[in-house]
């Protein structure tokens, strides 16, 4: 009865479980620590104030508030929408070709391919960390990304603007989100339209950000100040 053991093709060898939880904590991780390098680089400069300046979070040399995201939302912009030559912060930091260890370089080549749009979350996974996603912005591709505090908290039906990361396993975001009330999707569509409308259907990855940053704001919220040089 046991014969067809014997065989050594019928025998699959083990393969462990990939703990993509674990993968994903780690990967953020070394994101934060690329980050941090990133900011310390002495060839190149982030332009805070340029960015604070777009947002309208600029007064003299005085960078102010609505909300504690908002410092997040400052920096992301930095890195990723203001352009020197066609070229964000990110990529011109990989034109320098810094010595960078495997790690790195996969956090930086997941990168330079990070991309924005408005999302409606389809489905969650809470016991797996997992939210699927719908582009409708620009595109009716379906995403699945890994957050462990949006997995538990969001709600199927919401929408968030959010940069999406890819890894070879799946995406993560930015870290930086605005969200809205599925009630509130045909207005956001038609002054995102209208906007294409004035462009002639071409809009830049950082005028589209500002527009949903700008959409994304609430009076009333407390404000943070912190002074630049």
């Amino acid at each position: 009865m046991f014969s067809n053991l014997s065989k050594k093709n019928t025998i699959k060898p083990y393969i462990p479980e990939v703990n993509i939880i674990n993968q994903y904590k780690q990967i953020r991780a070394l994101g934060k620590d690329h980050n941090t390098k990133l900011l310390k680089c002495e060839e190149l400069n982030l332009d805070v104030k340029g960015a604070g300046k777009k947002l309208n979070m600029l007064e003299g040399n005085t960078l102010v508030f609505d909300e504690e995201q908002d410092m997040d939302v400052l920096m992301d912009y930095a890195m990723y929408e203001i352009y020197i030559e066609n070229k964000n912060f990110v990529e011109r930091y990989y034109e320098l070709d810094l010595p960078e260890t495997t790690d790195e370089n996969l956090i930086l080549e997941a990168k330079l391919e990070a991309f924005t749009s408005l999302f409606e979350v389809i489905n969650i996974y809470p016991d797996e960390c997992k939210i699927e996603i719908q582009d409708i912005l620009e595109s009716d591709n379906i995403y699945q990304f890994i957050d462990i505090g949006f997995s538990q908290t969001g709600k199927i039906g919401m929408l968030v603007f959010t940069r999406l990361i890819p890894f070879p396993e799946f995406y993560i975001t930015g870290g930086v989100s605005f969200g809205f009330k599925n009630e509130n999707k045909s207005k956001l569509l038609a002054g995102y339209n209208f906007l294409k409308f004035k462009n002639n259907s071409k809009i830049m990855s950082n005028n589209k950000y500002l527009y949903f940053f700008n959409q994304s704001k609430i009076l009333g919220n407390k404000v943070y100040t912190q002074d630049i040089e």
